[in-house]
């Protein structure tokens, strides 16, 4: 026979178990797999610090400086709202640009 919980009676089990938790009367078991070993603490701190340093780093050089995939340095930027890009320079602007641009509207509005 299934269990099935009403809404009232999941909320009142959800509630005993914080307040178990917060007395500490139920403690989590450890984890089984593999442990979460690369993007710890200490790495994420590596990781802000160089970008800090020098925010024109490469995600692989920042691989390279801290010894980790650059998989997991894409995560670490991801989890602290860092967005990852390359600055391009396109174009350059010159004194005589707003003339050209000016003698362009002209002539197209005589068209």
């Amino acid at each position: 026979m299934p269990l099935i919980l009403t809404v009232i009676q999941f909320q009142l089990l959800k509630e005993l178990l914080l307040i178990f938790q917060r007395i500490n009367l139920i403690k989590d078991e450890l984890k089984s797999g593999r442990p979460k070993s690369v993007t710890n603490d200490d790495k994420d701190l590596d990781v802000l610090q160089a970008i800090n340093d020098n925010p024109c780093i490469s995600v692989s050089k920042t691989t390279q400086q801290n010894d980790i995939s650059a998989t997991s340095v894409r995560q670490i930027l991801r989890r602290h709202y860092y967005h990852l890009y390359k600055m391009h320079q396109v174009q350059q602007l010159s004194e005589d640009d707003y003339d050209r641009r000016v003698e362009f509207c002209d002539n197209d509005n005589k068209i």
